[in-house]
């Protein structure tokens, strides 16, 4: 039995959601590999490319509470000028989300889109994975794109919110 395999035993159903996920990246074609972590979850990262950006995916299966985190750190960060306006920034983009969010951390400017589906009462397939990776990467190129723009001080924080609103 591998690590992965081992650190599902307790939760059959853990272990078809990573799988599932592993399959799905797979399915789309991309590279990706696997760990285990050291409170039992479990991590499949995956690299892509977006219309705007090179990403890295990274789903987690937490057996603990059956859920599915997938995070994406965006490939640049706020300067230390920007880092407190970015937050407000930031909350203006998440009220115009559905689904999904983007988190920021202003002690190193890192910007990261989150998501999170509960296969506690719920069968988990290929089409939510791809689902889940395809949305991230669309608000990602939407909004990564605008904040970006803002943390080189192309566009004012005003700006950024206009442009925000307008779009809805």
């Amino acid at each position: 039995m591998d690590d992965l395999e081992t650190a599902f035993t307790v939760d059959p159903r853990a272990q078809k959601v990573f799988t599932t996920i592993c399959t799905a990246l797979d399915h789309l074609g991309l590279r990706r590999h696997t760990a285990t972590n050291s409170d039992g979850s479990c991590t499949a990262h995956a690299g892509v490319i977006s219309d705007e950006f090179r990403l890295r995916l990274i789903f987690t299966v937490r057996h603990q509470i059956d859920s599915i985190t997938l995070i994406v750190p965006l490939p640049f960060s706020a300067p230390v000028p920007y880092r407190m306006w970015a937050a407000a920034a930031v909350c203006a983009v998440n009220l115009s989300l559905f689904e999904g969010l983007f988190e920021y951390n202003m002690q190193d400017g890192s910007f990261f889109f989150r998501m999170t589906e509960n296969y506690m009462d719920a069968q988990i397939g290929e089409q939510q994975i791809r689902a889940m990776c395809y949305k991230a990467t669309h608000f990602i190129d939407r909004y990564g794109i605008k904040l970006r723009r803002f943390c080189e001080g192309v566009v004012t924080l005003e700006e950024f919110i206009e442009d925000v609103k307008l779009k809805e």
